[in-house]
């Protein structure tokens, strides 16, 4: 691109040539507007560069937004993932738990249930034993005293046989 300073250059004179005073004036007028342009033109240049600098920068910007976009979006995946592994682990965990308490619980059933017909039968054979001996103090004795202890008997033998 040609510069102002470009412009400025001596003609050589001719006999019959241009009228010199014509000419110079012509060229200033050349001159002043070339200048104009070529000042606006560098400007522009100028603001080009800079746009495009504001351009890489906010480029450069909007790549750091999208990847921390995408990190945010790998660790809410991340922390969703450990949420469901820890919440399944504590569900294992009390899982595990409730059947040791239920284990746990039917043992305890089931030696109530055991001390409970030991008791029956440990009662049921002292009522025997019981009886038996009312039986022999009834044949050894047979008194009013006898017939006493055998109407008791006789209602404890009822009781017992009710609750069976």
């Amino acid at each position: 691109m040609l510069k102002p300073l470009d412009f400025h250059t001596d003609f050589r004179r001719s006999f019959k040539g241009y009228n010199e005073e014509d000419v110079d004036e012509f060229v200033a007028k050349v001159v002043s507007h070339y200048e104009d342009l070529y000042q606006e033109n560098k400007r522009l240049q100028e603001e080009i560069k800079a746009l495009k600098q504001e351009l890489e920068k906010k480029q450069d910007r909007e790549q750091d937004v999208l990847d921390l976009i995408a990190l945010t979006k790998q660790t809410a995946a991340e922390i969703r993932d450990l949420a469901n592994a820890r919440s399944s682990a504590v569900l294992d965990e009390a899982k595990r738990k409730a059947a040791t308490i239920i284990a746990e619980a039917e043992a305890r059933l089931e030696a109530v249930k055991r001390t409970e017909r030991m008791f029956r039968h440990r009662m049921q054979a002292l009522m025997e034993s019981t009886w038996k001996m009312l039986e022999q103090a009834e044949l050894d004795e047979v008194g009013e005293e006898t017939k006493v202890y055998r109407d008791v008997a006789a209602a404890l033998g009822q009781e017992m046989s009710e609750q069976d």
